[in-house]
């Protein structure tokens, strides 16, 4: 990507609607993730990932604190201490409801 790119106006289009969320969840799980990547950035650091399947596995933990900070965001705290195998597997799943971002062109709208 060159430096045109890179600085180029991006585009983001949100569609959510409002409503409540669960803060206790959210940050708890975003202080999860934090801790994982910055796991990942003191090994990185040191040089001691010793493969990319060691990688893999912190990057999975880490996508998968986001994605439960997002996906559970609406429900009860009471809801949240007695997941069902189901709900975890769910909840901890890419969400379905966010768009990626994309890059729009400046010169082709």
């Amino acid at each position: 990507m060159d430096r045109t790119q890179k600085d180029a106006p991006v585009k983001i289009a949100l569609s959510c609607e409002a409503r409540q969320v669960n803060l206790t969840i959210i940050k708890s799980n975003i202080a999860e993730a934090r801790q994982e990547l910055e796991r990942i950035e003191a090994l990185i650091r040191t040089g001691d990932i010793s493969d990319e399947g060691e990688l893999w596995v912190m990057m999975q933990h880490a996508y998968h604190h986001i994605n439960f900070a997002w996906n559970a965001r609406n429900i009860s705290t009471e809801r949240y201490a007695h997941l069902t195998h189901q709900d975890f597997n769910q909840f901890g799943k890419f969400p379905t409801d966010v768009d990626e971002l994309e890059i729009s062109d400046p010169e082709n709208g």
